[in-house]
């Protein structure tokens, strides 16, 4: 394929039909070498998106990995889910580690696969390791974990509920121990907090003592990061009778949490 661009038209189209008759019998490198040309275009041919994705089909009954890949994905958004998830299975048993993430997604909604959340939590385990699709990932895993762990607690499995929680070890999973382990809700709390919740920051101001520096901290942190209702409390702190008096400050809270709630502005002064 390389000096490919040095050949006149007659020979290119013959070139491309020899191709065509190798791919016919089998040969993943010559089928490889045509998807490539449907793909980008080459002199004398134009690109063709359809045929380029007809040569990835060949190459992946032909046995390419990659290619299997590929067509699980095109066939996944065509919502033919069940000839992905076999795609995805045999890519990913062939060494396309990315394909793990297909399967989670297949096993979590049941598309092509019978639902299982547990299989489907193991798959984006390993999507995690070889970090496949990073933003869609974590939103699945997240989806998954709250779907599993409901059903546990609808069966009484409690126990196993907090063991997948407490794996799961993010802000989200603190924040759940906190309501379902009600004897270590302040340690859950402060995880949380550690781990960046601003709903465990407003969770341990509201728990701190009213009018502490403590709950004064908590409170403004929870605030800054953004929690909607932080804000009220927070312009409370502020005002002539809050731990630290600030007129600017309480106009400036105040007036967050009415745009919030779409509520006229505070007046000054």
């Amino acid at each position: 394929m390389a000096d490919y661009q040095s050949l006149n038209t007659q020979q290119f189209t013959s070139w491309i039909r020899s191709l065509e008759t190798a791919s016919c019998s089998g040969d993943l490198e010559s089928t490889l070498v045509l998807r490539q040309c449907y793909l980008e275009g080459a002199p004398g041919l134009q690109a063709d998106p359809g045929q380029a994705l007809h040569y990835t089909w060949v190459a992946a009954t032909q046995g390419d990995p990659r290619s299997m890949y590929h067509t699980a994905v095109v066939e996944y958004a065509q919502g033919k889910f069940e000839s992905s998830a076999r795609w995805m299975l045999r890519s990913w048993r062939t060494g396309i580690r990315e394909a793990s993430f297909g399967l989670a997604r297949a096993y979590a909604y049941g598309r092509g696969l019978r639902q299982d959340l547990r299989l489907a939590l193991e798959y984006l385990d390993d999507a995690r390791e070889c970090d496949a699709e990073p933003g869609q990932r974590e939103s699945l895993r997240q989806w998954v974990v709250t779907e599993l762990v409901t059903r546990l607690l609808s069966e009484n499995a409690g126990q196993e509920a907090v063991q997948i929680l407490e794996r799961e070890n993010n802000a989200f999973a603190s924040l759940w121990l906190a309501d379902l382990d009600r004897d270590r809700e302040q340690t859950w709390l402060l995880k949380a907090n550690d781990q960046g919740s601003p709903e465990a920051m407003f969770r341990l101001a509201m728990k701190a003592a009213p009018g502490s520096a403590e709950s004064f901290e908590y409170m403004r942190n929870a605030a800054k990061a953004g929690y909607h209702q932080a804000w009220l409390p927070l312009a409370d702190c502020y005002s002539s009778c809050g731990i630290h008096p600030c007129p600017m400050q309480e106009r400036r809270w105040k007036n967050s949490s009415a745009a919030a709630r779409e509520l006229p502005p505070f007046p000054a002064d």
